[in-house]
Parts: C-alpha cells; structure tokens; sequence
C-alpha cells in the first residue's frame, strides 16, 4: 500500500458506525478516523447505529437510496448486519443493488473476518485500502434456518456459520459485557460452554451425498478462515472459490475438548482422530434436539437448517 493516496472524488463511501462496538471504543476512535477521511476522500457519509439489525436497515435503505460503498465500522457483528443489508430479506439471494460495493474498517473485539483478508496497519492503513477501491467478488453463505420469534428464516453470512457447541458459546459471549476483550471474552465463555455442553445427535448432508448421522460436539461453515477471537477451523477457505468448508467435530469429553483446543487456534484440528472434514457447496443438517446456531457471531435460530454458498455475490474492499 503506498504512503500517499490521492483524496477520491469519485468514490462516496458512506460509513455505518456501530458506536458501541469494542465496549464503546468505537465511538472514541471514530474522531480520529474522521481526520484521516479528510485526507483521502472529498466527501463521505456518517450514518450510526442505535441498536440491534439497525445496521442492516441503514445498509438497505442507503442502498436503495442510491449509495453504492457501504464501509462496516465496528466488529464482525457489524459487518454481519451490514451485508444482511445488502440483500432483499423478501426474496432470498437477490442484492439491493447489483454491484454495490461492502467496505470494511474494523473495530470491533472479535476482529476475525479481517484476518482473512488481512489486517492493514491501523487505521490509517485501513482508510488507505478504502481509498484505493481495489475491490474483487467474494462468495457469502445464505442460511435457512429454523428462526426464534421475530426473526427471518433466511440469513446471509460472511465469515463462518455453526452449531452446537459453538451456539452456546456465542449465546454466552452474547450475554458478556466484552471488557475483557473478543480473545478472553470469546476463551471463558468456551470454558464454561465445554463444561455444560452435550453432544446433540445430528444428521446431515453435502451437497447430493448420502446421509450421515450421529452425535457431535459442534459443526463448523466456513466461508472464511477465523472465528472466536483467533480460532482458525478453516485454514484452507477462500473467501472466492464458490466453496464452503465444513469441519465436523465428533463426541469428546470435556477435557478432550480442551486440550485439543491449541490445535483448532494453529491449524484447524487438522489431525483429529475424531475431526471429519468437507467441501462443498451446500450442507442439509437435521435435528431432533434443540441445537443453536452462530452465524458471524449472531444468534438468529435453530437447526434443521441448510447452508449454501452464494457465489461470486458481492463485491469487498478492505
């Protein structure tokens, strides 16, 4: 990325901040990252959020208003919300705006879509990568799900998607104040979920395989390649390669789960006796147990559900 990136005049972006992202340090930094707009762009909107899925009301009215460079600013959360705004939760798949572009400046405490598509160097960096508009196609998974009260059946993810052990995690982390942090926060809600946790029996498929059924601990999708605060279940995802990576984590006990976990923050338990892993394009998961879902961080629903990619769908810069 170069020093110097001549102030753009014909890029508007229009900036959706979470003002209470990263325990309210969001709403702090924001001034400064204010300054540095005023050297790479010659104008620019400010729209903040003022509390759950406002994000993605003001991602989809901007877009039909007009706007085309809808930037994230908070955490995967955020960014979550932000691209459910880029589709018409009336007819699944279909974009706002067809080559609208999603921007990403992350201050978030989880921060684990950027480490896919690499962390810039502070925020300058990160304004500096706005600026250059180098942008390219990505996939997102959509996920149809069983939905709690008020909540749709059909979801856009990003990041990663799963289940199970992961869903309690996330309800826990959900409940935390997250002073402490996305790693702590993220590791001692993982503490206590290991403890109480059961393994759920499941059944599923990939794509038009045949059926498998049995019990396990947690199921994860992979669009990108991090979750939890570091964790990299999906070492090999692409964020454009129309594939989604599965990774199928079998009974364990609680100790086991722990001291298997330094393997999924290094490489993914890529040689886990009890680890199966897949690729593909659509995954069908069935339940007869309550089993909670996480997608990108967020808790919408329930299993049966079915995870697809959507190919080639947005354009990113970040």
């Amino acid at each position: 990325m170069p020093d110097q990136i001549q102030k753009r005049a014909d890029v508007e972006p229009t900036f959706i901040i979470n003002p209470t992202s990263a325990a309210g340090r969001t709403k702090k930094r924001w001034d400064q990252i204010r300054s540095l707009l005023h050297d790479h762009f010659e104008s620019w909107k400010e729209l903040f959020t003022t509390g759950p899925k406002h994000a993605e009301e003001l991602a989809r009215a901007a877009l039909r208003a007009g706007d085309e460079f809808i930037v994230a600013v908070g955490g995967d959360g955020t960014i979550h919300e932000v691209v459910n705004g880029f589709f018409d939760p009336g007819e699944p798949g279909k974009l706002v705006r067809e080559n609208a572009t999603l921007g990403v400046l992350t201050t978030g405490t989880g921060s684990d879509f950027i480490r896919t598509i690499g962390r810039p160097a502070g925020d300058l960096g990160a304004v500096q990568r706005l600026a250059a508009f180098e942008r390219r196609r990505i996939d997102v998974g959509y996920a149809t799900l069983t939905p709690y009260e008020n909540e749709c059946t059909g979801h856009v993810f990003i990041n990663i998607a799963d289940f199970g052990l992961g869903g309690e995690v996330v309800k826990r982390v959900n409940a935390s104040s997250k002073v402490l942090g996305g790693k702590l926060s993220f590791a001692l809600s993982t503490l206590g979920a290991i403890f109480s946790y059961k393994p759920r029996s499941i059944s599923y498929k990939v794509d038009d395989g045949e059926k498998v059924e049995g019990k396990y601990v947690s199921v994860v999708i992979a669009n990108g390649r991090y979750f939890g605060g570091g964790m990299c279940p999906a070492p090999d995802a692409e964020l454009d390669d129309g594939l989604l990576d599965f990774m199928f984590i079998g009974e364990m006990s609680a100790f086991e789960t722990i001291r298997s976990s330094r393997s999924i923050y290094r490489r993914g338990f890529r040689e886990h006796d009890k680890v199966t892993r897949a690729r593909g394009r659509k995954l069908e998961v069935w339940s007869d147990e309550e089993v909670l879902i996480d997608l990108d961080g967020e808790q919408p629903g329930v299993l049966p559900a079915t995870f697809e990619v959507l190919r080639g769908k947005i354009y990113l810069v970040g």
